[in-house]
Order: structure tokens, then sequence, then C-alpha cells
């Protein structure tokens, strides 16, 4: 029986052990903090039998490598000996920092083959995907892994469930009194919900008590590592329904307040968020102690994706966002009276 060892490359979250695990059915991360954080921190290992064209068996041993920059001496550690990498780029974030430092890897290390695989491809529409690839093919070219002797395979190694089966299913939500529940139900209106706590959802659907769970905070950073796949990403729906980007909240003060002191606390509030932003280094620090198991790389991150120029002014098309989700809620019979919002 011929053995082959194949391993993977490529930047942090773009699916490199769910890409292993599709293959083989087996979860490389093998560690509870890796579970727990949601990403690879120590070598993995899977393995898988098959029979050749000639009817020879194949044993395939797959080493999972860590993508996060923190821990590429593991990483180091699991490249040495490998007949063939896959190098994993996401069609979502195409080439990142951990790709080219993987690449440059396995390049010094004469790996003498691989394939390129863009995970995720089913987040992205054809003509996204057919930049990513010009890029990959862009980047690699005259390396073992150019296009000339090395395949770009495009796959979405964890989609097994599609859009009408979700409107079927009974949803894990993290309360009825949210942005993604409103926007879920917007979707599909006659969905099934169970309201969870926002941080229990992942460990209920991997126990099997839902069959899909709507994530928010940290989860939508985490649940891949978990052995989850998203069916679908509400905000990338809504823009493509409305072009406008998908309000997740805001401060909301009292009209009777009246508008000396609605515009004190108006003041205060952008100060606050303007430091922060001015500050971020600091300002994550402190931010740390609420950080729920996050390294400081996924951390920022997330962090960014709920903190910046936004959060200072939604702009022109963040108010008609936010009046016309309103808007659509209400007329859905979702949002029980009719909203009338005030910026300022």
């Amino acid at each position: 029986m011929k053995s082959i060892i194949i391993g993977t490359a490529g930047h942090i979250d773009h699916g490199k052990t769910a890409l292993v695990k599709a293959l083989t059915g087996i979860d490389a991360d093998r560690l509870e903090e890796e579970k727990r954080r949601g990403i690879t921190i120590d070598l993995g290992f899977a393995h898988l039998e098959l029979a050749a064209p000639s009817g020879e068996k194949l044993r395939l041993g797959f080493i999972d490598v860590p993508g996060h920059e923190r821990f590429v001496r593991n990483m180091l550690a699991g490249v040495g000996g490998m007949d063939l990498v896959l190098m994993v780029v996401a069609a979502d974030e195409s080439i990142k920092p951990q790709t080219r430092e993987h690449f440059e890897i396995c390049r010094l290390l004469s790996i003498p083959r691989g394939i390129t695989v863009i995970t995720k491809a089913d987040l992205v529409d054809e003509d996204t995907l057919s930049v990513v690839r010009m890029e990959i093919e862009d980047f690699v070219r005259g390396s073992f892994l150019d296009v000339g002797r090395s395949p770009i395979v495009p796959i979405s190694a964890l989609k097994s469930t599609g859009l009408d089966e979700l409107k079927r299913m009974k949803v894990a939500v993290p309360g009825t009194m949210t942005t993604a529940y409103l926007a879920l139900k917007l979707f599909a209106p006659k969905i099934e919900t169970t309201v969870v706590p926002f941080d229990q959802i992942i460990p209920e659907v991997l126990a099997g008590k839902h069959e899909a769970g709507l994530i928010i905070h940290e989860g939508q950073l985490t649940y891949e590592r978990s052995g989850l796949n998203r069916i679908l990403d509400l905000g990338k729906w809504w823009h493509e329904l409305t072009g406008l980007p998908l309000p997740l909240g805001g401060n909301a003060i009292r009209r009777e307040l009246g508008p000396e002191l609605i515009a004190q606390v108006t003041t205060a509030l952008r100060d606050s968020i303007q430091y922060a932003l001015d500050h971020r280094e600091s300002a994550l620090a402190y931010a740390m102690q609420f950080a729920r198991d996050l390294d400081t790389q996924m951390a920022d991150r997330f962090v960014g994706m709920y903190v910046n120029d936004r959060t200072l002014d939604y702009g022109a098309d963040g108010r008609e966002a936010v009046s016309r989700l309103l808007d659509m809620g209400y007329k859905a019979g979702i949002i029980p009276h009719q909203p009338h919002v005030d910026f300022v």
C-alpha cells in the first residue's frame, strides 16, 4: 500500500480544518482549547484510504496546520516531509498574510507539488470567484503551484444544506428583539424558531437539540471550527435585496429629554467612540477582559466588525437602511407598531 502525506496551508479561518473533515470525516482539531477558541493551535491528523485507478490502494495521511501567525512554529513542524500541500484560500477573503507566509515556507522547504483549493465558494458570486482565481493565478505564477502544473479547485467544503431546507427547519435564535431575528423572519416569514441564549446556540446545535442556529457576536467567527457550516449570510442577503448595509443596532434616547440634553449625550457618545478608534490598541487591551476566549487577533477582527467609521456616522445609506429595515418589519407584521426614527 502506497502512503502519501498531504498537508494544509493557508490563512487562519480559511477552512483548512473543515476541508480535512469534509475529505476524511475526521475533525483534526483534537484539543479542547482548539474547540473552545475556534482556531487550530497544534498539528492535527487525519487519514483516508482510496483505490488508485490502477487498483492499488493508497493511504492518505493528512496534517492540518495552524493558520494563526502566533503558531507558525507549530506549522513549520508539520510541513516537513509533505508529499503534497493543499494551499487553502477562502473565496470571501482571497490572499491574506498567512497565505503568503505559508506559501513562502512551502517554497523554501521544496514541497514538490500541491493543489490550490478555493474554499467557501458558495459565499461569493461567480464574478468574485473569478477575480479571486485570477489573483491566485498571479500569486503562484512560476512556483510549484503554477496553474500550468497544479490545479485550482473551488469548493464548498461544508455546504450540505440548501436555503429551501433552511426554511423548513426549526432554528435556535438569540431572542426576538434582535436585528438578526428580524432579518431571518424577513427572509423566511414562516420559519419556526426557538429562543436560546446566544452563547448556547452553537453548543446546542452540536448536541442535536436544534437543526440550525442564528449566530451573532463572536460565533460568526468561530462556528466553522466547531464543525458547523454556514447556510445563509443574512448581511449579504440583505445587501443583495436592497443594496444597503444591514443595520445591527444603535443607541436610542427618549425625545422628552429635550434637544439640549439629547445633543449632550450624542456628543459624549461620539467623543467616546472617536477616542476608542484613535487609541485602538489600548481600547482593545481593555476590551480583552470581555473577549470570551477570543485571542487578540480574533478579538481585533471581531471589534472591527462593530466599531468602525459607521459607528460614528451611519451615512446616508445607513440611515436609509435603518428606515427600510424597520418599515419592512412593520409591513411584514414582525414589528407591531410603525417606527418613527429621528437621527441625532
